[in-house]
């Protein structure tokens, strides 16, 4: 009986022992297929797509820089931030470092540089700009000018009442009719585009129509006129080709039938002009001439007459 029971606890130890080699030899290979599991790859095949097995992880394989771009190394430590070449500089290529296993090189990407060319007429004033391309006297209103024109008007002079008995002059209230204007000026460029000038214009009248007070219509002989001689300015707009023009004259009535004094008027206008050549423009301009003065038999006289007149001036 003490046999049987020694024979049967020794089957109990060997399969003790049994049962621990078998647990241990159990626990090792779970162990072994945790560890292999938890590595995601052996070889570039067990990854999906375009990644690469990178010491059991699958990475995505070094991306090559786009083209017009250079790839350099990224500064070691120490290095102050921007010391990356640009990809056009005249300096030595350092060749890239080796890339490590477990980290994929890391680029910096540096745009090519272009050459810029400045538009035409850019540039700062005084350096070519389009703002001051011509040169002086060149399409340009400056310098010395000196200018001539001629065209009609309709000039109307109205008296501020009649002759004195006994001075044999005729009953008249005004006289008017379609006049030929003549005009000359000189002058220089104060600044650009402004510039002074003096002035004489004249007006001539032959055979002007009278009314009288009694409101009957007649007609003086002769020859009648109108001189405005004085100072003025003008100032041009070169992107339209216009300008204003303006002056303060004495003027003077004469004519057959009129005994008129010196008096004072003004000259105002707006025209236009363009170029022939360099130095030389034609144009056209509409001038109001009116005037004020005297007259030993009639009193005031106040004369006006618009007129449109062609100029040809150089300068």
């Amino acid at each position: 009986m003490e046999a049987l029971e020694n024979e049967v606890t020794a089957m109990n130890g060997l399969r003790y022992r049994i049962l621990c080699c078998l647990g241990s030899a159990l626990f090792a290979f779970l162990f072994l297929h945790a560890s292999s599991a938890r590595a995601q790859c052996t070889k570039d095949t067990d990854c999906k797509g375009l990644r690469i097995c990178d010491t059991g992880t699958c990475v995505d394989p070094p991306q090559a820089p786009p083209q017009g771009w250079t790839a350099e190394p990224a500064p070691g430590p120490g290095a102050p931030v921007g010391s990356v070449a640009p990809a056009n500089s005249a300096g030595p290529t350092l060749p890239a470092a080796p890339p490590i296993a477990s980290n994929p090189p890391s680029y910096v990407w540096q745009p090519t540089a272009t050459s810029s060319v400045p538009p035409a007429g850019s540039g700062l004033p005084g350096e070519g700009s389009a703002a001051d391309s011509n040169p002086a006297g060149t399409h340009r209103h400056d310098g010395v000018s000196v200018g001539l024109s001629a065209g009609l008007g309709y000039w109307y002079t109205d008296f501020q009442h009649e002759p004195p008995p006994g001075s044999g002059a005729t009953d008249a209230s005004n006289f008017s009719g379609t006049a030929l204007t003549l005009g000359a000026a000189m002058g220089g460029t104060v600044s650009r585009n402004f510039m002074l000038f003096g002035e004489i214009l004249g007006t001539l009248l032959n055979g002007p129509s009278v009314k009288s007070p009694y409101g009957y219509m007649s007609t003086w002989d002769g020859i009648y006129g109108l001189v405005s001689v004085g100072p003025g300015a003008s100032y041009y707009l070169d992107q339209v080709n216009l300008y204003t023009t303006g002056a303060l004259t004495i003027t003077r009535l004469f004519g057959k039938k009129t005994d008129g004094q010196f008096g004072y008027g003004a000259n105002l206008g707006l025209g236009r002009a363009w170029w022939a050549t360099t130095n030389w423009r034609t144009g056209i301009v509409g001038v109001l001439q009116f005037a004020i003065a005297e007259d030993e038999f009639r009193g005031i006289t106040t004369s006006v007459v618009p007129s449109v007149r062609f100029t040809s001036t150089w300068n």
